[in-house]
């Protein structure tokens, strides 16, 4: 009787996780705006070679979840032109200057907010 023995897969660090995904859906440079760094930096970081400021981390995990809303509902053109677009629910500034800007959680949630207030329209 043979056994087939798994191998352990690497676990993809949250970092790599969150660039790819947005980068998929926004693009390299949308996304390392989104996260307050340039593109270089964002793909150092995605590959490990560089460890992310826990900001940029914050950044990118709110900014994917917003993202995220957007992409399944209409696609990733409309949830790039909402990134950049004036929106009421944060008083007129764009979803992306709010979260390259912001410095924490509370900075951060309302972007997620607006995203699921734009799907639900």
């Amino acid at each position: 009787m043979s056994y087939l023995l798994k191998r352990a897969q690497p676990e993809i660090p949250e970092m790599a996780q969150l660039a790819y995904s947005l980068q998929e859906s926004v693009g390299l440079d949308v996304t390392a705006y989104l996260a307050g760094i340039e593109a270089e930096l964002l793909e150092r970081c995605a590959s490990s070679e560089e460890e992310p400021d826990p900001i940029v981390l914050g950044r990118l995990r709110s900014a994917d979840e917003a993202v995220r809303y957007i992409v399944e509902a209409y696609g990733g053109e409309t949830a790039k032109a909402w990134l950049f677009g004036r929106n009421r629910w944060l008083d007129d500034q764009a979803p992306a200057h709010v979260l390259r800007h912001g410095v924490g959680p509370e900075t951060w949630k309302p972007v997620v907010e607006a995203a699921q207030a734009f799907v639900e329209l």
